[in-house]
């Protein structure tokens, strides 16, 4: 008790700092969204709450505070944290005078406001210097979804990260106790926002960067060394081929199948470039790869031996680097990845409509951690290929992909046949080499005797194009690229941000992008058109729930999915009777006026306790 007490001290500094200002700081959620206004300037829209806000720029801003002020007479001031000085900046006593984008600021608002601020767009992203002890920092971008405790976990330098919540006045917080490990003192655990700031306590001097794929922090210099080698394993199962699998040597490729095929892992970007070894037993196969500080986009392949050609693909995400690994971390271990015709469609897809993906495995504060860490597959990788290329258009792909590689590697199949279906498609590395050989089997004697034999696909629709025998395989390669060059959806705002909150919420989802239809679901699904709710207006939230939401538009990519988590406190029972004396024994009924609220009680004046203490059921007789 005494360690977090100690370990909270810094939460009094930063309220003893507040005071500073002027008066108890409120924080209210920010809805930051974009809009282009020319070739060269942007305007960034803050919503402002009553009283004070948190943060930061995602344009270079074109004015200074006073500027600022004089356009918004609303603004009642501006702060920024000066962590050398351990006090505030202001524009109200002169020492604020600048305004940049990567720093964190806070703006007093008279009444519910709207901020409009004008800048160049950032085209380069700075690295931020951070002291040690408290630092207000800004983002300006965020280039990964990533949970406070997910941060701390990689950097044993971030001594706590801290979030006011003006609806449930007090602060979300996760600190770092005496023995190092991470400690989430509250039950909400926030996601890095853009456009955002955040008090964030440092042991030691750092650097963050957040201009490549994922936010970096630099070590703590008297921090243990990273290990010497770290390594990603990953362990699946190989697709059905022709021959019984052979064991295999490790080795950068190995062979199987009785040396017909062989697999790899390969960078996404450059199929010949082999970034880890394998090893093939039986119908399994593992794959590892080095740990470096250059994430790479992963992909397992298969390929036929015999002309290189690569069959089978799992595009598996990007790989963690060093400085993201939880400190001791040696090894991370993914498992249950496949390689099938639909892993392989999305693979092909996600590449030709250059889909960024997120990091592959999620790592958090809750992950059990040592030398060797089991992680999950993150589902985030999965989505957002299929958000960006359409399940649908995957689904069709993969039929395709089927039959072709079904003809291609039969014995069923004379030579002539093969020769003919693969003509000049014969990498079979793009969509459209695969429906131009899709095209040539459907038309093929041979190939429709074995699709009929063995219930192959000889006509899909792949975006809106009906593909079979005779199909023109120009104007599908066009219909590709077009798809390809659709801008993406913005991904939804939900306010409030997610939190611990005393009564129901009234929450709301907005999109940047004019026109387009937002759809959410409340039970940690992922949304789709045809499951989600389709988002009519505001809605209550009077019990703990997972909001997810995305927005679709004809003619555009869907967006990315937005996520907020939501704890309703429950209300304190009431009972009936009331307490008192009684000179006989009561049935005694309990009641909250919280929907679904669990009761639980003592009779010998101890605390209640969840899944512990007795649970209420039904009127109890107390003597």
């Amino acid at each position: 008790m005494n360690k977090k007490i100690n370990e909270l001290k810094f939460l009094k500094d930063f309220k003893f700092n507040f005071q500073l200002i002027g008066s108890t700081l409120i924080l209210f959620l920010l809805l930051i969204t974009f809009s282009t206004v020319s070739a060269v300037d942007y305007a960034q829209k803050i919503p402002l709450a009553d009283g004070f806000n948190f943060i930061s720029f995602t344009v270079a801003p074109a004015i200074t505070p006073a500027e600022m002020k004089a356009l918004n007479p609303f603004v009642e001031d501006i702060y920024q944290f000066s962590p050398a000085a351990g006090s505030f900046l202001g524009l109200g006593d002169g020492t604020l005078t600048t305004l940049a984008a990567y720093k964190g600021y806070i703006v007093k608002s008279r009444g519910i406001q709207t901020l409009y601020v004008n800048g160049s767009d950032l085209s380069t992203a700075a690295t931020v210097n951070l002291k040690a002890g408290f630092n207000l920092v800004g983002f300006s971008r965020v280039p990964e979804k990533i949970k406070f405790t997910q941060l701390m976990a990689r950097y044993g330098n971030i001594g706590g990260i801290s979030q006011w919540s003006a609806n449930a006045g007090t602060f979300i917080q996760m600190i770092r106790d005496g023995e190092g490990r991470v400690v989430q003192l509250d039950s909400v655990d926030p996601t890095l926002m853009p456009a955002r700031s955040y008090f964030i306590k440092m042991n030691s001097d750092a650097t963050l960067d957040y201009s490549g794929p994922a936010v970096l922090v630099s070590r703590d210099s008297n921090a243990e060394a990273e290990p010497v080698t770290a390594t990603l394993e990953v362990n699946g199962e190989l697709p059905p081929l022709p021959e019984a699998p052979a064991a295999g040597p490790r080795s950068y490729m190995v062979d199987y199948s009785g040396g017909q095929y062989s697999l790899a892992v390969v960078d996404a970007e450059n199929n010949s470039l082999e970034i880890g070894t394998v090893t093939v037993n039986g119908n399994s196969f593992k794959a590892t790869l080095d740990i470096t500080d250059t994430p790479r986009n992963a992909m397992v392949v298969v390929k036929q031996k015999k002309t290189g050609r690569i069959l089978y693909r799992n595009l598996i995400g990007r790989t963690p680097v060093k400085k993201e690994l939880p400190r001791g971390a040696q090894k991370i271990v993914v498992n249950d990845i496949v390689l099938n015709e639909k892993t392989t469609a999305q693979a092909i897809l996600a590449s030709e409509m250059k889909v960024t993906l997120p990091p592959m495995v999620e790592i958090s504060a809750s992950t059990p951690t040592g030398a060797t860490i089991a992680a999950s597959r993150n589902p985030d990788v999965e989505y957002a290929i299929s958000s960006a290329v359409g399940e649908g258009n995957i689904i069709e792909l993969a039929k395709a992909v089927r039959t072709v590689f079904s003809v291609i590697t039969s014995s069923q199949i004379s030579d002539t046949a093969r020769e003919k279906i693969l003509s000049n498609n014969s990498n079979l590395a793009s969509a459209s080499e695969i429906i131009g050989s899709f095209v040539a089997a459907a038309g093929d004697e041979e190939a429709k005797k074995l699709a009929a034999r063995e219930k192959l696909d000889t006509s899909i629709t792949l975006f809106l194009n009906e593909i079979k025998a005779g199909a023109s395989v120009d104007k599908i390669d066009a219909s590709i690229k077009k798809e390809a060059n659709k801008p993406r959806v913005e991904t939804p705002v939900i306010t409030p941000a997610g939190g611990r909150f005393a009564d129901a919420v009234q929450t709301v989802i907005s999109c940047p992008t004019a026109g387009a239809e937002i759809y959410y679901t409340l039970d940690n699904s992922r949304p789709a058109r045809e499951t989600a709710v389709r988002y009519s207006g505001p809605f209550a939230i009077n019990a703990n729930a997972t909001v997810k939401a995305a927005a679709f538009k004809a003619d555009m990519k869907d967006s990315q999915m937005a996520s907020e988590k939501y704890y309703i406190n429950a209300k304190a029972p009431m009972f009936v009777p009331p307490d008192g004396e009684y000179t006989a024994g009561q049935s005694v009924a309990i009641t909250s006026a919280t929907p679904g609220a669990e009761i639980y009680y003592t009779l010998d004046g101890g605390e209640p306790q969840a899944g512990v203490s007795p649970k209420y059921s039904d009127r109890k007789s107390v003597v």
